[in-house]
């Protein structure tokens, strides 16, 4: 099982962002780079605080791309990603294209895009080998399962728990039987998010997820660690996922 970690980048400052999704990217084989947007609808929140704080010290969308320039260079074998908001994207879609293949981008998540909603948007990223990754959820029916799989051209990311991103104690019961049928019905890859932040929820998923998400346990350690460098309590928490997905 793959790990994909999330980090919100500018948080708490652009250096510190920069060494903390380093040390994740050691850890994981998919990064997602959360680009902070000032009304994020699918964040609950701790992503919500890390944004603000982010866009309050003057994040700007281009401060995003030499980061992941250098880690892209630094770690060729993995994958980063850009979760971002539509509107951040409509207004510059061809820059934002052309900047996110020349700084070595895997892929797109743009969680208020559904699929096939901007298929020329769709059209071009796939044009520049830049992955699309839509949501399912436990309650999605069938055929619109089958038809954002069609639209997806990375992995699926499936959201695990109803409402926003988040830690959770404990996974719903029908989570594994869930994924089982969505794995019936997609021949992608299927990620499970929100809601994941221990090693034991990993286990509940391991032989049924392809990949798990975590990104609201890292920030956590992050906001907790006050003034302290949270690169070593990050490493150890991952330490003990990765142990888990094998």
């Amino acid at each position: 099982m793959k790990l994909c970690t999330y980090y919100t980048c500018g948080f708490p400052d652009m250096e510190s962002s920069f060494k903390i999704i380093r040390a994740i990217s050691e850890f994981s084989d998919y990064i997602e780079i959360g680009i902070p947007f000032s009304d994020p609808i699918a964040d609950g929140p701790t992503i919500q605080l890390a944004s603000q704080k982010s866009l309050e010290n003057g994040f700007r969308l281009k401060k995003a791309f030499p980061i992941i320039n250098e880690l892209s260079k630094e770690f060729p074998t993995k994958k980063y990603l850009i979760m971002t908001y539509y509107n951040i994207i409509f207004q510059r879609k061809e820059d934002f294209i052309k900047k996110s293949k020349e700084s070595g981008v895997w892929g797109i998540v743009v969680p208020d895009l559904p699929p096939g909603e901007d298929t020329e948007f769709e059209e071009k990223l796939q044009e520049k080998d830049i992955k699309t990754i839509f949501f399912v959820s436990p309650t999605t029916p069938k055929n619109r399962m089958k038809y954002i799989s069609r639209r997806t051209t990375g992995f699926i990311y499936y959201i695990t728990v109803k409402g926003v991103t988040g830690e959770r104690n404990k996974l719903p019961e029908d989570l594994v039987k869930k994924i089982q049928e969505a794995k019936k019905i997609t021949k992608k890859e299927v990620f499970a998010g929100f809601g994941i932040s221990n090693a034991e929820q990993v286990k509940e998923l391991k032989g049924v997820a392809d990949g798990v998400i975590i990104g609201s346990a890292i920030i956590k350690k992050v906001i907790e660690s006050g003034s302290k460098d949270p690169t070593d309590d990050i490493k150890r928490f991952l330490g003990e996922i990765k142990e888990n997905l094998v």
